[in-house]
């Protein structure tokens, strides 16, 4: 069943990359808007992460790793790279050509441009390609974000060698997805989602909201008596058995109808995101030592 599953995955991403040149996608204008997402998730509303040179320094760290690791293609973010590299970051390769996403993977020698450049890091955070030359160069791109999670929070001196933490991985994982749901907040047909990992509803269970559901268990585990835990699951819950609906409908999402509705839900998940989590992250000690150090 697990072969079966992958062998669907790679037919699927082959024929996306066949009808790509139809299609065009659409991100954000600038990865500025990325990050104001992102600080929404992570920080109450009116932190500022100018109150220490350090502090912005780790902001600015998360985003560009964000940035690199998922929208990175064809040469551009070197100077990202070079500053990580600079502030001490761990996961980044030597060499910057490396990781640079240039070629598709299924396709060598084939140019990847804005159509495309979705195919093999907008899929899922912990999802198998079921071929072993993508499932490397994804390694090589979640190793940015969780080297630059793990350097901030010190989740683990030797993770690098050992594997990261779970805590590592499920913080990372939530940065990651936040990044996805920009992108379909931005989106106004169904053509724009093409690229876009599920909400919620897949067969193999390899998309969004039960990945969350997951991370937010580790990272909370002491939390779970809190409210905003509690309301945070049953959102999710409520938003991913909707979402899901249209997901396993015949078809998922083809209709203009379906695809505003289900847009819709991928707006409430955001907002959902940051209405609970940057009170959560406050209260544990890994983040509040780093981003509230006088509060602590």
């Amino acid at each position: 069943m697990k072969n079966y599953i992958k062998s669907i995955l790679t037919i699927t991403l082959a024929c996306i990359l066949v009808i790509s040149a139809l299609i065009t996608c659409y991100a954000h204008p600038t990865a500025g808007e990325h990050d104001k997402e992102l600080e929404a998730v992570l920080f109450e509303r009116g932190y500022s992460k100018y109150q220490s040179e350090k502090i912005k320094e780790y902001v600015t760290a998360l985003e560009y790793a964000s940035n690199l690791a998922i929208d990175q293609y064809g040469g551009s973010g070197e100077d990202k790279y070079r500053l990580l590299k600079k502030w001490g970051m761990g996961g980044l390769p030597l060499q910057f050509k490396t990781i640079d996403y240039s070629e598709d993977l299924f396709d060598g020698g084939k140019k990847i441009n804005p159509n495309t450049h979705r195919m093999f890091t907008h899929q899922g955070w912990d999802i198998d390609y079921g071929d072993s030359k993508v499932n490397k160069f994804w390694k090589s791109r979640k190793a940015i974000l969780l080297g630059t999670v793990n350097s901030i929070f010190g989740f683990g001196k030797l993770s690098a060698i050992r594997g990261y933490s779970d805590k590592c991985n499920s913080l990372a994982g939530i940065i990651y997805f936040v990044h996805i749901l920009g992108d379909y907040v931005e989106a106004n047909s169904k053509d724009k989602i093409l690229y876009l990992t599920d909400l919620s509803g897949r067969i193999d269970g390899a998309d969004m909201i039960p990945a969350l559901q997951n991370y937010i268990d580790i990272l909370f585990q002491d939390q779970k008596s809190s409210q905003d835990y509690k309301d945070l699951k049953k959102g999710l819950d409520d938003i991913g058995e909707k979402a899901g609906k249209i997901v396993r409908s015949t078809g998922g999402v083809n209709t203009d109808e379906e695809f505003h509705e289900y847009h819709q839900y991928a707006v409430d998940l955001l907002e959902l995101l940051q209405e609970h989590m940057p009170r959560l992250l406050k209260n544990e000690e890994f983040f509040r030592n780093v981003f509230y150090p006088n509060e602590g």
